[in-house]
C-alpha cells in the first residue's frame, strides 16, 4: 500500500533517492521515526510506501515556500544537493550546497516550520595538526576539496540566517556512513586482477575514521528527529565514538559478508587525511545516552544488513 503523506507529516527530509537518503530509508525499516515522514527526490516516485515530491534545487523560493506551507513539516533534514562524485567544479557546488540550502531554509521560516537541520560533513574539518586527537565542533574548518569547501560555506550561510528568524536551525557534520561510502562500494567491485588501492603511511597505518553504522545512525536519527524536548545544538557531530583504520574494516568485512575483498596498499600523497576522528561528547549529551564505541566487526555487521536489505538509489 502507497501512503501519500500530506496530510500533516512530521519530518520532511530532502534528498531522499541519493546514496546517504539510501542509508536513510534503511533506517526507516529498522527503527521508523515516529509520526509522518514526507520524502523529496529528484522525482515523483513510489519509494519504500512514500510518494517522493519532486522539487528541484533551483526551483524558486517561492515555490519551495508553497509547498512546505502545504506538507506543513515540523522539522525539515535538509540532505539534497550534490556530492564529489557529481563531476561538478567549487562554484557549482556552492550554488546547490550552500546557495540552495539558504534558499530552502527561508522558504522553510516562511511557511512556520519549527526546526531545520543542514547535513554537513566531517570533511570539513579537513587536515588537522597530529596533536589533536578528536574534533570538537569548535575546530576551525579546513575543508581541502571542492565538496567538503561547499558545505562548509553552506554551514556560515545557514548559522548566519539562522540568526535572523526564531525557526530552530542546526548544522549535522556526519561522519562517514559504512557503506554508502566510496570505500566500501569500491571494495565491492573490486577484483583481483583490479585490486582496491588503499593509502598507507610511512609508519604503516591507514587513514583513521570516525563511522556511522546505518543501523546507529537510524537510532541518532530516530531521538534527533522525532523526540520532543531535544535541543539540538548550533553545530553537532554526528558518529559513533571511537574510531576505526580503513584496513581495520576491510579485514573485517570478509569474514562478515562471506566473500573476498581484493584490496592492496599503495602511498599515501601529501593531500591525503591520515585522521578525521570526531568527538561526540556533544551528541551523548544531547541524546542524553551513551553510544556503542566504533568497531570494525560491528560495522561489518551493519553494513552486511543494509546491503542485505537490496535498497537501490532512485
Amino acid at each position: 500500500m502507497v501512503t501519500e503523506l500530506l496530510a500533516s507529516p512530521r519530518v520532511l527530509i530532502t534528498g531522499i533517492t541519493g546514496e546517504f537518503g539510501r542509508v536513510l530509508r534503511f533506517g526507516q525499516k529498522i527503527n521508523p521515526i515516529a509520526g509522518d515522514v514526507i520524502y523529496h527526490g529528484r522525482r515523483i516516485k513510489q519509494i519504500d510506501g512514500h510518494i517522493v515530491r519532486a522539487i528541484d534545487l533551483s526551483a524558486s523560493e517561492a515555490e519551495w515556500r508553497t509547498w512546505f506551507s502545504k506538507t506543513k513539516p515540523q522539522t525539515i533534514l535538509h540532505l539534497a544537493g550534490v556530492t564529489y562524485t557529481s563531476g561538478l567544479g567549487r562554484e557549482e557546488m556552492v550554488a546547490l550546497n550552500a546557495d540552495a540550502a539558504v534558499k530552502v531554509a527561508r522558504a522553510a521560516s516562511d511557511a512556520g516550520v519549527e526546526r531545520f537541520l543542514y547535513a554537513s560533513t566531517a570533511g570539513v574539518y579537513g587536515p588537522q595538526p597530529d596533536d589533536i586527537s578528536t574534533l570538537k565542533e569548535g575546530r576551525p574548518t579546513r575543508p581541502g576539496s571542492d565538496y567538503a569547501t561547499s558545505k562548509a560555506i553552506g554551514e556560515e550561510k545557514i548559522l548566519a540566517f539562522a540568526q535572523t528568524t526564531d525557526m530552530q536551525m542546526s548544522v549535522l557534520r556526519y561522519a562517514t556512513t559504512a557503506g554508502s561510502d566510496m570505500l566500501v562500494r569500491n571494495a565491492l567491485m573490486a577484483t583481483r586482477d583490479v585490486p582496491l588501492q588503499l593509502d598507507q603511511f610511512a609508519d604503516n597505518s591507514t587513514p583513521e575514521r570516525s563511522y556511522l553504522g546505518p543501523s546507529d545512525l537510524a537510532s541518532i536519527h530516530w531521538k534527533l528527529l522525532a523526540a520532543d524536548g531535544i535541543d539540538i545544538p548550533n553545530i553537532l557531530n554526528i558518529a559513533t565514538p571511537g574510531s576505526v583504520q580503513m584496513h581495520q574494516l576491510l579485514g573485517a568485512l570478509p569474514a562478515v559478508l562471506e566473500r573476498k575483498i581484493a584490496w592492496t596498499y599503495r602511498d599515501a600523497g601529501q593531500n591525503a587525511v591520515r585522521r578525521n576522528v570526531l568527538d561526540c561528547t556533544l551528541l551523548e549529551r544531547t541524546l542524553r545516552q551513551k553510544l556503542p564505541l566504533t568497531d570494525p566487526i560491528r560495522l561489518s555487521d551493519q553494513i552486511k544488513a543494509f546491503l542485505d536489505a537490496d535498497l537501490k538509489s532512485a
